[in-house]
């Protein structure tokens, strides 16, 4: 089995539990919230929120949809290489490229940040959300 394999009876945490974590606090920290209040958004215990962060606990299928949705991210976003969506370079189109070129000109962390929420916001306004 490879490091980026996942196997239900792994001990936790796993490679990939862990890097599931990581990003779970990241969104977390992104949004301002402690570890209670994501666990009062989404109905769960501030301890699992800690364990899933730590990825002494795997998330369920419930927890990270939830998750995405108090977060404000695809759910996707969970998921970092080698266990999320990759795209190639040919799966892109001429708009795609040209977006992902602007957003590389962007020097600041900041800059990059209201890119992604400018373009959420717009896409999130085309389906009335």
């Amino acid at each position: 089995m490879s490091s980026s394999s996942v196997s239900p009876q792994d001990p936790l945490p796993t490679a990939f539990t862990e890097a599931v974590g990581r990003r779970m606090r990241e969104a977390r920290e992104e949004r301002g919230l402690s570890q209670k209040r994501l666990a009062e958004r989404i109905e769960r215990r501030q301890a699992a929120i800690s364990a899933m962060e730590n990825g002494t606990m795997q998330p369920d299928a419930t927890t990270l949809v939830v998750m995405a949705e108090a977060l404000q991210k695809p759910i996707t976003f969970f998921f970092p290489p080698p266990w999320g969506p990759r795209v190639a370079r040919g799966d892109l189109s001429y708009d795609e490229q040209a977006l992902l070129l602007e957003f590389r000109r962007l020097e600041s962390e900041e800059y990059r940040k209201i890119a992604v929420a400018l373009l959420a916001a717009l896409a999130n306004a085309q389906f009335g959300e």
